[in-house]
């Protein structure tokens, strides 16, 4: 058995074990719905021609009354996540939905409506709702797709809303995210210093390589957090930057 099979099966193992690892419960943010989908828009489904799938162009029909993002027609075909069934009720009830095309839509007739904004933010009426998916259009200009980032809901938050304290909200990787790092590297919350250090590991220059060093070099980090100053060096060594 040679030494390329063995190390081809130990990186199978290992990828298969990150796989079956339970994923936190995560939500997706307003920002990161509209930034990731060309076109949506607030409208009602007139028809419905069938489930999701990959490989075709739409699966209903809407009749648009505010576009968000893109220029669509005031009856268009779209192509959204969910089961026939649902689209039927939501056909036949005449409900409001914000709609991703390719992805999620949002039932804006919901009595329990809540969604976060990349700010963490949890909204619950329509206007506002839009409103925050009109600005994350405004503020990413030409922007079609954004890497994201799994961020900790605040434990505070997360028992507030009754929501399980493990709960992720999943916001753009952009410029915002970055100074929201930045200002929390030394948090006395640990976890959003976890936070703060894996997301400066996305922006890499010289300032951040600067706060960086500073954390690995934080004596005031016990043993028990000793994981922060290991992002920080792990992403010092990404960067090819000597600690």
């Amino acid at each position: 058995m040679g030494l390329r099979f063995l190390i081809l099966i130990a990186t199978f193992l290992v990828a298969a074990a990150a796989m079956a690892q339970p994923q936190p419960p995560t939500k997706s943010s307003i920002d990161e719905l509209v930034i990731n989908s060309q076109y949506s828009c607030v409208c009602r489904i007139v028809k419905v021609f069938g489930p999701y799938s990959d490989n075709i162009g739409a699966n209903v029909e809407v009749k648009v009354e505010h576009r968000i993002r893109g220029e669509v027609r005031d009856e268009v075909g779209f192509l959204i996540k969910g089961s026939v069934v649902q689209f039927e009720e939501w056909r036949a009830k005449g409900t409001r939905l914000l709609a991703f095309n390719g992805g999620e839509a949002i039932n804006l007739s919901d009595p329990n409506l809540s969604i976060f904004d990349a700010n963490l933010h949890l909204l619950h009426k329509t206007d506002a709702i839009v409103a925050a998916a009109r600005a994350a259009v405004r503020s990413h200009p030409g922007v079609l797709r954004i890497d994201t980032y799994w961020l900790h809901l605040p434990v505070p938050v997360a028992r507030a809303n009754d929501m399980p304290l493990d709960m992720h909200v999943l916001v753009p990787c952009d410029a915002q995210l970055e100074r929201w790092a930045i200002g929390r590297l030394h948090a006395l919350n640990v976890e959003e210093r976890g936070d703060a250090v894996l997301i400066l590991r996305r922006f890499p220059s010289d300032e951040n390589a600067r706060l960086l060093l500073q954390i690995v070099g934080d004596k005031s980090i016990d043993a028990k957090n000793e994981y922060v100053k290991r992002y920080a060096q792990d992403a010092l060594d990404a960067w090819r930057i000597k600690s």
